[in-house]
């Protein structure tokens, strides 16, 4: 995955003096793993007014996703960190693992994509239906930049660790974190995920396609206590 880098501008500066709720726009209330820098030239005029803000020495960049993607949501897993994202029209589940520690070394973990819409196997509103090789209009998460989610994470074993949540139509759905398809249950030659794995299956109640049953015909016959057709 490529790693990138964006500048943020904090022309408002820091207000906390003031209620929350008439926070000015573009001024912030707090900082995380930040701090901010004074100005000490005593020859300057502007000594103790002038500042810049900067991150605390030590901070590194751990996770890097695709150029343009946007995290949506994340929520902690007893194997590490589930973060919703969003790139154009694509949605992504992925799963970031804790770091690991050995003899003093730390490992940052890495990061995993347990599912993304480019492979989803189904066509869009047609969960029965099986994508052939690059065939397009497939069934989507269908997540936008401007979504919020609330989810929650239920642990049962050492298979099974659920994260439920709602998107923004209140629709439920639920993914075992810990059951990613191996590379062997891919379909052969797309590599697309088997219908277990789709935005179709992850959702609550997914729709049911019950068979059509045709009348041909009736047949009436006595029996000792009733009527039969």
């Amino acid at each position: 995955m490529n790693k990138y880098f964006h500048e943020q501008e904090f022309g408002g500066g820091m207000r906390q003096d003031i209620e929350a709720s008439k926070q000015p726009d573009g001024t912030y209330r707090y900082a995380r793993n930040g701090r901010i820098l004074f100005v000490r030239d005593q020859s300057s005029t502007s000594d103790g007014h002038s500042y810049v803000f900067s991150n605390i020495v030590g901070n590194k960049l751990l996770l890097s996703l695709p150029t343009g993607s946007t995290i949506l949501h994340f929520a902690e897993s007893r194997q590490g960190t589930v973060v919703f994202s969003v790139l154009g029209n694509s949605s992504e589940i992925g799963l970031w693992a804790f770091d690991t520690e050995l003899n003093g070394i730390i490992t940052p973990g890495e990061y995993t994509t347990l599912y993304t819409d480019s492979y989803d196997p189904h066509l869009k509103n047609k969960p029965y239906v099986l994508r052939k090789f690059n065939q397009p209009n497939q069934d989507r998460l269908g997540w936008l930049t401007t979504d919020r989610f609330d989810s929650e994470i239920r642990y049962e074993n050492e298979r099974i660790e659920r994260i439920y949540w709602t998107n923004r139509r209140g629709t439920k759905h639920c993914l075992n974190v810990r059951a990613k398809p191996a590379d062997s249950e891919l379909t052969p030659l797309t590599g697309y995920y088997p219908s277990y794995w789709s935005a179709h299956a992850f959702r609550d109640r997914p729709d049911v396609v019950f068979p059509v049953i045709k009348l041909l015909g009736e047949v009436k016959e006595n029996c000792r206590v009733a009527r039969i057709r």
